[in-house]
Parts: structure tokens; C-alpha cells; sequence
């Protein structure tokens, strides 16, 4: 129904004409009007999609309005500027790219640059990606009752989890299981949004169709072959697990019942300190420090008084008011988009969508944060305010179709290059071999409704068998592309 993808502040939804009118309804303040003979399974989707944009701006909101969210933006374009300055680098020593980067690292004969930005590429990789813990969850026998956990992480490490526990039910057996779900920023991130939007449902749907969006049971049909080792875990969504954990915690004080309220405000004072942030590691070596959201969810749960909670009073920090209004300056010093000096360069493209995010997202985000005490974040009756100010993300995907329309034409050129480096350095890191256009190869939503050719189409290159690279390989109709040019602009070409 919808997607946000962080590193590109790129908001996707699909929205139905029957879903459209409801949200048009609810946007004029009228009664909306569920279709006559309009089934509940029906109902369910309407509700999914009309309320999938509040949910996903939700997202870009607390991406771009949060200490936690800022930390991740800014890392991001930190290395994108370092990506384009090694490019400049490998172009001037005259050395190709090696594939894969780790193959590049061990030889002893690879210049001290080329080394200290994969260390630092890698180091990035893995931190967002253990910072944000979009990890598959882990089903393993019998009910665990504690509020968090660790799980180990592929690449090295540990992630904090919470134990979500179920039953699985069958005509001849009965099992006893438990769900370790990642908890990092994506799972914070998702029980907000869901939280709010579980609101909404409630005021406009049937109470069957809110009931439906606590995703607590599911039916399941099996052919008599297969196996339910991890079916569990393949069912569970991220949305519920913040409501879940505090709901655990609250019964331990013999609490049942609290005001989902709650959920905000707890997740908007995790985030509003969380971050990851370069360390100083020393020689040959590359350390970004991240900050446990999990861990820290469970502290500020734990620091509140559960009476309290269960009133709906969250306490808040009180140097925290100061510290977005540090932020605040910090941004506000900067100069807008059409202050940066344009060369049309790689580097010109990511200073530009940096400078328009500081200056048209964040400072107008956290200019709100500070006028209203923070509750346009930490409430639902805050948000819809909020939201009504912000307007839409100026880079959404609506039914397939990328709208860059609110931007300045320059502006959504920028966003565009920016994506095509951001998804290269991607690749390079994971890839053994090849590297793919992010536009031929539909990697990034939206991005196949836009001509990125200088010269004839994109659809025309693609038909002659455009859309990658091998390095130390070249093909005589290369296109004139933005693809092309990106791998010139980063020494791959």
C-alpha cells in the first residue's frame, strides 16, 4: 500500500478511486461513505490506503524532524559527497574501479584514499542498516516474557529484539512460540505511524475493520507438506511491536489498559536523542557509533511512572527543548538551494537537494516542534495540524508515478542524481561484479516514468540492451545518459 524509503526521503502509496474519494471526503471534513455491499475484507484495504499517506508522511516526518532521523539524512549525504571526491581521485591517479570493493581493499597496491572510503562505505552500510534493523524476525519455541532481547546480526554484532509471543494452532497440535522482532528505528518508526492511523480507523471504519489493524491472528492454509518452522516470524509486521512492548511492561504493574497516545510521545523522546555519528578509529580503520533504539525505548519506558502512562503522561526531558533549538540555529545558518554555486557537477546536485531539505523540511519542522512544545510530534491532535502546514513530500510515488512537481525544476534534478548516486554506492557495495542503472532496472520506485537520457530516450537505450556495468568493459553505444555520467563523475568510466 506504501513505502518510505529513508535515504531518499521518498514517500509511495497506492491509493484506489474508491480510496481517493474517502480521503477527499475526510480532507473536506465531511462523513465519508463506505460503498454499498462493500465487504470487511474490502473495507480493510479502503482503510489501508487512504490512511497509507498519512501513514508514510508520518515517516518522512519523523525522518526529517528528529535528532534520530536528521543523524541518518546527514551521514547518508556525508558519504555521497566522499563517493564523488573519490571519484575525482581514481579519475586523476588514472586507476579504474575493482570489483568487488573488498577484492579493491586487499590489495596491497591500492592508494590510502580508495582504502579509507570503502572502509568508511562499508562502515556506513552496515551501521544505518544495524541502526535502522529492517532484519527478517526470528521465530524460536516456547513464550519468552522480557522486554528485550538480542539477536545476532549477519555481518557482526548484536541488534536488541522483543520477544512478541504466539500460539499456533492447528486441527492435531497446539505450540507455544515466540517472535524476536528487530527493534531499531524502522520498527519505532512503523508502531508511530500505525499508532496514529489506528486512530483514524477507529473514528471512520467499523470496529471489525480497526479491530483487524492490531495484525494479533492470522489464518493460514497448509498443503499437508509444509513446514511451519518460521511461518510465525514471516507473518509478523513491525506496526504493533512498541504497542506490545508497552503493553507487557505496563501488566507487569498491573496496568491493562493505556492511552495509545502514549506510543508518540515515548518514540518522539527516543528519537529526539538517538543518532549515529563518525568516531575517530585510528589508522585503517572506520567507526561509526550508533545509538541502541531499542535499548533506549526500553530506558525511557522504564524512567516513566506507570501510573502515569496509564493517565496518558508521558514526562519529558527538559533539556531536550534546548537541544532542538541548538539544532534549529544550526540549520537555520545555512543558505538556501539557490545559495549553493552550481556547476551542474555530481557534487553541486548533492549540496543543492542537502540545502533544500535544511532549508524547506527541517527547519520548518522543527520550527513547529519548538512553537508547540513539541506535540505536533508527540500527539495525534498535533500531527494533523502539522501536516496540514508541511504539505506533501516534495518527492512521492503515487500509484507508480514519481511527482516532483512541488520542487524547483533544478531542485528535482538534483533529487534525481542524488538517487542515481545514492543506489551506484549501493551497489558497489554489495555487487561481486556488476552495477545496474537504478532507472533501467526499476531499483527505485517511480524512476521509470522519468527520461534520464541527454540525448534520444530511455526507452529507446533500453530496447539496444543498456543498463549496467562491468568494470574494464565498455560497449561503442553507450547512451548519453545521467547513468553514464554518474560513472564517469565517480571514476567507474
Amino acid at each position: 500500500m506504501g513505502a518510505f524509503h529513508y535515504h531518499l526521503g521518498l514517500v509511495e502509496f497506492t491509493m484506489s478511486p474508491p480510496s481517493m474519494a474517502f480521503l477527499e471526503a475526510v480532507r473536506e471534513c465531511r462523513q465519508p461513505e463506505l460503498g454499498a455491499g462493500m465487504d470487511e475484507d474490502t473495507q480493510v484495504r479502503v482503510a489501508h490506503e487512504v490512511f497509507s499517506l498519512f501513514h508514510e508522511m508520518r515517516h518522512f516526518v519523523d525522518t526529517f524532524g528528529t535528532m534520530g532521523g536528521l543523524a541518518l539524512f546527514a551521514t547518508h549525504i556525508e558519504i555521497l559527497k566522499e563517493f564523488v571526491a573519490l571519484g575525482s581521485y581514481v579519475r586523476a591517479v588514472g586507476k579504474g574501479w575493482r570489483l568487488p570493493l573488498s577484492a579493491w581493499l586487499a590489495d596491497p597496491e591500492t592508494q590510502g584514499p580508495v582504502r579509507s572510503f570503502i572502509r568508511r562505505a562499508k562502515a556506513f552500510d552496515i551501521g544505518s542498516e544495524l541502526y535502522i534493523a529492517p532484519f527478517e524476525p526470528v521465530e524460536v519455541d516456547g513464550h519468552r516474557d522480557e522486554l528485550l532481547v538480542e539477536i545476532d546480526y549477519q555481518a557482526g554484532g548484536k541488534a536488541d529484539a522483543f520477544p512478541m509471543r504466539y500460539e499456533q494452532r492447528t486441527d492435531t497440535s497446539h505450540r507455544l512460540l515466540t517472535v524476536l522482532f528487530p527493534l531499531g528505528l524502522e520498527t519505532l518508526l512503523e508502531g508511530n505511524a500505525h499508532a496514529l492511523c489506528r486512530g483514524f480507523v477507529e473514528e471512520y471504519f467499523p470496529p471489525a475493520v480497526a479491530d483487524r489493524m492490531q495484525h494479533r491472528s492470522w489464518k493460514v492454509t497448509l498443503k499437508p507438506d509444509d513446514d511451519f518452522k518460521q511461518g510465525t516470524a514471516r507473518k509478523v509486521m513491525p506496526y504493533m511491536v512498541t504497542d506490545l512492548l508497552i503493553t507487557r511492561y505496563l501488566q507487569q504493574h498491573g496496568i491493562r489498559e493505556f492511552p495509545r497516545s502514549i506510543v508518540l510521545a515515548l518514540t518522539d523522546q527516543v528519537l529526539s536523542e538517538c543518532s549515529l555519528r563518525w568516531e575517530d578509529a585510528g589508522v585503517n580503520m572506520a567507526a561509526l557509533r550508533i545509538e541502541r533504539v531499542g535499548s533506549a525505548f526500553v530506558d525511557v519506558l522504564k524512567a516513566q511512572d506507570p501510573r502515569r502512562l496509564a493517565a496518558g503522561e508521558v514526562v519529558g526531558k527538559p533539556y531536550l527543548p534546548k537541544v532542538h533549538e541548538a539544532i534549529l540555529r544550526g540549520f537555520e545558518k545555512g543558505g538556501d538551494w539557490e545559495t549553493v554555486r552550481d556547476d551542474r557537477s555530481p557534487l553541486s546536485s548533492i549540496m543543492i537537494w542537502e540545502s533544500y531539505v535544511a532549508q524547506q523540511i527541517i527547519v520548518p519542522l522543527l520550527r513547529e516542534r519548538i512553537a508547540t512544545k513539541s506535540h505536533a510530534f508527540s500527539t495525534t491532535e498535533g500531527y494533523l495540524p502539522l501536516l496540514n502546514k508541511i504539505g506533501q513530500a516534495p518527492a512521492r510515488v503515487a500509484n507508480g508515478n514519481l511527482i516532483l512537481s512541488d520542487m524547483p525544476e533544478r531542485v528535482a534534478q538534483a533529487w534525481i542524481h542524488v538517487t542515481m548516486l545514492s543506489e551506484t554506492l549501493r551497489q558497489l557495495i554489495h555487487t561481486e561484479r556488476y552495477v545496474f542503472c537504478p532507472r533501467a532496472r526499476g531499483i527505485v520506485p517511480g524512476l521509470s516514468s522519468v527520461n534520464c537520457a541527454y540525448e534520444g530516450d530511455c526507452q529507446t537505450h533500453l530496447r539496444l540492451g543498456c543498463g549496467d556495468f562491468r568494470p574494464g568493459e565498455s560497449r561503442e553505444d553507450e547512451p548519453n545518459c545521467l547513468f553514464e555520467d554518474t560513472l564517469r563523475a565517480t571514476g567507474m568510466r
